[in-house]
């Protein structure tokens, strides 16, 4: 069901998804869970004067930090201030820590914070246990909130429009975000989609029943231990480190071995407990798969030694 974005890409980069998009006409993009706006800002670069981003974020402390970053772009950009979601209403978020700009990278983003989640998304029993080790007395995160926000849907903002790209990081609301949007994907108005993944089959099985073509990309996990053995032993290549929000160091890797696939591979890691894994899945309608390999090849044609 998913491809490996090996397949199409010898060397994929990571977020490589937006050097393709500049091949592609794009009109109206969604920045789903924008946080501090560098998505936004990524998209009118890529996709020139003429498009429009309707960017979301909920968390009030980001506002500001979108502000700044999309400041001078002449793009129609809107923010809403809400949660996308399967309905409208509000809905209790939960923010698990926010920058101390004390973290390497992150210095300028005191307050800041890209791990909120909406607790609808998450069974009862689930959503006790990540609170309580969000709130435990000994490992408090400094920063905690717990807030209520408006929720909307796709379907409730965009009755009629055509979207050409979906950017979705919304912390395990995605298969929400896309029971939101039944009435676009059914009538195929939502062309390609990079959704944050890590492993939900409720997801991946909306977006095989509208028949998109998907595809992993390079994952990110939280390793308990450093030790990079136990993912090469699952088919992991080209491991390197990468400085969180959080303060943590998190290993970026592709999967390229032909034995095992993007399902398999993150069950394994969970199941060994080795850490928290994530990948971001590029669907692609098929009414513009054509045009997305035929600017694959422009990109990989462009980018080849």
């Amino acid at each position: 069901m998913i491809g490996k974005i090996t397949e199409i890409i010898d060397q994929p980069q990571r977020d490589c998804i937006y050097d393709i998009l500049h091949y592609l006409d794009l009109g109206l993009c969604l920045d789903i869970g924008a946080a501090a706006g560098h998505v936004t800002r990524t998209l009118c670069h890529v996709g020139g004067e003429k498009t429009k981003v309707v960017a979301f974020e909920p968390f009030p402390s980001n506002h500001q930090y979108f502000y700044e970053t999309i400041e001078g772009l002449d793009n129609d950009i809107r923010l809403v201030k809400k949660a996308v979601s399967d309905s409208a209403g509000t809905s209790r978020f939960i923010v698990g820590s926010v920058v101390q700009g004390t973290e390497p990278g992150w210095q300028k983003y005191s307050g800041y914070s890209s791990v909120g989640f909406l607790s609808s998304a998450y069974g009862a029993k689930y959503l006790k246990s990540k609170i309580q080790s969000i709130f435990s007395a000994v490992f408090r995160r400094p920063g905690t909130r717990i807030l209520d926000v408006k929720t909307t849907t796709i379907d409730m903002e965009f009755p009629n429009e055509e979207i050409d790209f979906i950017k979705m990081d919304v912390q395990g609301a995605e298969e929400k975000v896309l029971q939101g949007a039944s009435a676009a994907l059914e009538e195929n108005r939502i062309h390609i989609l990079y959704i944050e993944w890590s492993g939900e089959q409720g997801v991946t099985d909306i977006l095989a029943s509208h028949g998109y073509q998907i595809y992993d990309s390079t994952y990110v996990v939280g390793p308990k231990t450093y030790d990079t053995r136990p993912f090469k032993d699952i088919g992991f290549h080209d491991i390197t480190e990468i400085n969180l929000s959080t303060g943590k160091i998190a290993y970026e890797m592709i999967l390229a071995d032909d034995n095992v696939s993007p399902t398999e591979a993150i069950r394994e890691v969970k199941n060994q407990g080795l850490g928290w894994i994530q990948t971001d899945l590029i669907a692609i309608n098929p009414n513009v798969k054509e045009q997305f390999l035929e600017a694959t090849k422009k990109y990989i044609e462009e980018h080849s030694d």
